[in-house]
């Protein structure tokens, strides 16, 4: 039984970490017993833990030169770390006649600094402020985040590493609700620093120090393991050490063990999931492993720096399987190994028959060497999926934009947005081609669950799409939840359908207009001939052009009358009005000739349909 989706939200949004005895017996509730623990520091939301470990040199500035004055404790913070090292967090007081050396050396005991070791100051200026050393080859740089936790900054900091190394600041000015700074320090680290509790003379400083390179992903690792069998004899290839991609089997005695013996043995042996079928459908079983489910397109549109961010402090162990999901586009599991590796797996496949179950997965790397330049050139599927989320995201943005300038309400179709793409810098051809829009008569108090627009491409393949609602987030609807929403591939295949046969019908039908016009043209050949004032006056035309006259009747409301064709552009002839009766607009067919697809108000504006006023066929 897994825990309610409410709790899971909220256990993610206050980074609860459960110490180690927790997440022990909430995995043995599952297997039948508990099994000893180890004491571990509980970590609980922003509520940081500080342990007074050394003392580091603190410098007062001389004018010659930099005099060590005085020692102040730093704390070191321990926090969960992308691989087995300690997080190296520190903090101290600073005043204006003192200099502090930010790097983690400066808290070794009975060091002897050194003036190039020193940092930073503090500056009476501005009301004070914190100051690089002057002619010092360091770097500093506000972040402009407002009032944000840890990890937001150490991930803006990560995305703008370069903008820090061509820094020309020298100094930053942090306010209550801007209190942080990022620097590059002498020895080339990067330092996050949290300026807190500041006045003129003095300030509290909190910092992180992390190395000054880009996290990046490793190579993409693929893997098919055997389903395991609790109640069958040994499997061959059965479970996986994620760290490492070593591939192990479980013996028939193991997994005959207690439960409490079983954990052990697999946690001993590294092994971090295990294949396996349960009722819920085939997947893998997590063994210490912490992990979430996000959609499909976060495989190729998660960066490095933001996995690496989202799931450092997180240690909740969802009480469920990694499942494949039937049909559908494959969810992408962020995970979190006992040993503190963060990475990416995603499920590709099952084999009933082979009894396996295929997946791939990719690390977090630190280090220079590890980082490998992948791309997902090669995985279009992937690369559409993290396209689309983006670009309906930017959409919902475009229409909550629109609804804000009108009374907030909706526009009544898409076209209506054209400009606004180009004002947000969009590509509304991309927008015509993929997107389809259910706004019409939304408004900005409908609930934030509504939803606004969905990728109308991605539909059609019957697996699965992204939708953006009211609120402006974006969101993977599974096939199996498609019809909360009235969407369907069959829905979507036969409108687009009705749409294409609307605009290539009016366009055929301007070749009967033209022909009719050049007919009538030959008698009056020094004016431009008026069209008739009937549809049916232009039937044998229709007829001898091959086109469907019975059509035209049904579903064609003519404008021709004391219209001349081939004048003035901007006079419609025709216009569908099967469609215009929907109330979603319709497409126009104008003299020059051309059709256009225009909205209930801008059909009501130009004097062409009036739904409030016109009768409907």
């Amino acid at each position: 039984m897994r825990p309610a989706d409410s709790i899971e939200k909220m256990v993610r949004k206050t980074g609860c970490d459960a110490p180690e005895e927790m997440r022990r017996r909430l995995w043995s509730d599952i297997a039948g017993q508990l099994h000893q623990a180890q004491t571990t520091t509980e970590r609980r939301g922003e509520t940081r833990v500080w342990r007074i470990l050394m003392n580091s040199k603190i410098a007062r500035l001389a004018v010659a030169a930099v005099v060590v004055l005085a020692a102040l404790a730093v704390g070191v913070e321990r926090l969960t770390r992308t691989k087995p090292s300690q997080v190296q967090a520190f903090s101290a007081q600073i005043r204006t006649d003192m200099a502090l050396d930010l790097d983690p050396a400066a808290a070794l005991p009975l060091r002897t600094a050194q003036p190039g070791d020193f940092d930073v100051t503090w500056s009476s200026e501005d009301g004070g402020a914190l100051q690089i050393l002057s002619g010092s080859s360091l770097r500093i740089l506000a972040c402009p985040l407002i009032e944000p936790q840890w990890d937001s900054v150490i991930s803006w900091a990560y995305s703008h590493l370069t903008e820090l190394q061509e820094s020309t600041a020298s100094r930053v000015a942090a306010t209550k609700r801007q209190p942080f700074a990022i620097v590059l320090t002498s020895e080339g680290n990067l330092a996050v620093i949290d300026i807190a509790g500041h006045r003129e003379t003095h300030a509290w400083l909190r910092w992180r120090i992390e190395e000054a390179v880009t996290p990046g992903y490793g190579p993409i690792k693929t893997l098919t393991l055997q389903v395991v069998d609790p109640q069958g004899s040994v499997t061959e290839n059965g479970a996986v050490d994620l760290d490492t991609g070593r591939i192990l089997s479980i013996p028939a005695d193991v997994l005959s063990m207690p439960a409490v013996e079983m954990l052990s043995w697999l946690e001993q042996n590294g092994i971090d999931a295990v294949a396996r079928k349960t009722e819920e459908g085939w997947g893998l079983v997590g063994v210490g492993l912490v992990f979430w489910t996000w959609s499909p397109g976060s495989w190729a549109g998660t960066s490095a720096v933001d996995l690496r961010e989202e799931m450092a402090a997180s240690s909740f162990q969802p009480r469920r399987p990694l499942l494949y999901q039937e049909d559908s586009y494959q969810f992408a599991f962020p995970f979190k190994t006992r040993e503190g590796g963060i990475g990416m797996l995603q499920i590709l496949t099952i084999d009933a028959t082979e009894q396996t179950v295929q997946f791939r997965w990719r690390m977090v790397a630190d280090d220079t060497a590890s980082i490998i330049e992948t791309t997902t050139e090669d995985d279009l599927e992937s690369q559409r999926l993290a396209l689309s989320v983006k670009k309906l995201k930017h959409f919902g943005l475009m229409a909550w934009i629109y609804a804000q300038e009108h009374d907030w309400k909706y526009p009544d179709t898409i076209h209506e947005l054209k400009d606004y793409a180009a004002q947000c810098d969009q590509d509304f051809q991309w927008i015509l081609e993929n997107v389809g829009y259910v706004g019409a008569g939304r408004v900005g108090d409908d609930p934030p669950e509504t939803l606004i627009a969905y990728d109308k491409t991605l539909l059609a393949t019957g697996k699965g799409t992204y939708g953006v609602f009211r609120d402006g987030h974006a969101e993977f609807i599974e096939p199996s939840r498609l019809s909360q929403y009235g969407l369907s591939a069959a829905t979507i295949d036969t409108e687009e359908q009705r749409l294409a046969e609307s605009e290539d019908r009016l366009m055929r039908f301007a070749i009967v207009l033209m022909r009719y016009a050049q007919r009538h043209h030959k008698t009056q050949p020094d004016t431009l001939s008026e069209l008739p004032d009937t549809l049916s006056e232009l039937k044998e035309y229709v007829e001898e052009c091959g086109q469907d006259y019975q059509w035209l009747v049904d579903n064609v409301a003519y404008l021709g009358k004391d219209t001349q064709m081939g004048g003035d552009p901007s006079v419609p002839v025709a216009y569908d009005k099967t469609l215009a009766a929907r109330g979603k607009g319709t497409y126009v067919l104008y003299s020059d000739p051309c059709a256009a697809f225009l909205g209930p108000k801008e059909l009501k504006k130009r004097g062409i349909f009036d739904p409030t006023a016109d009768v409907k066929p």
